[in-house]
């Protein structure tokens, strides 16, 4: 594991005297949204959260959106496989779904964990930059992944830097344990 992914204090806050309270995907169940889009962000950042976690996948022309899966089947029962579709099209069908640019733009203050989707052979360079400048002026923001390779491309990647990746345990929680 190189350095850069190891587990480091991360300068969110130093004041700081409380852990951040980060909503997975927003405040959706309890509420009755649908995850993951802007009124269960915002019910959560309503509820007190200090922030969001989220996964981004890709459309077809390269926009990162906002959404748990790769297609739409299990959230809107309509099987739709957002690499394959334009973010247009996309948008008509659901609009729903957010971009990353939107969930930026709209919580400002918010610190956004940014789970990256797929394989490291997924993220081109180009794609890595669309996922960067769709954060914007974005202060509060960190990627992780659950893939190491994926998440040590970005690290590597100077507009994000490996202060900004957070790797994710999967299967060995014993070994990411003892690292941390």
């Amino acid at each position: 594991l190189p350095d850069s992914l190891l587990p480091q204090k991360l300068a969110l806050d130093p004041g700081r005297d409380r852990p951040l309270l980060i909503a997975h995907r927003g405040a959706w169940l309890e509420a009755g949204f649908l995850e993951n889009t802007l009124p269960a962000f915002q019910r959560a950042i309503d509820c007190g959260c200090d922030g969001l976690e989220f996964d981004v996948p890709l459309t077809l022309d390269g926009v990162p959106v906002v959404h748990h899966d790769t297609n739409t089947a299990r959230v809107f029962g309509r099987d739709s496989d957002l690499g394959s579709t334009l973010f247009a099209d996309m948008r008509r069908q659901f609009p729903q779904i957010p971009s990353l640019q939107e969930v930026a733009t709209k919580f400002p203050s918010a610190y956004l964990f940014v789970e990256i989707k797929g394989t490291a052979e997924s993220w081109s360079a180009a794609e890595r930059a669309r996922v960067r400048e769709a954060l914007g002026e974005h202060a509060n923001w960190h990627v992780m992944s659950l893939d190491l390779k994926t998440l040590t491309l970005f690290a590597q990647d100077a507009s994000f830097g490996s202060q900004r990746c957070v790797p994710v345990a999967t299967t060995n929680v014993a070994e990411a344990s003892g690292i941390a």
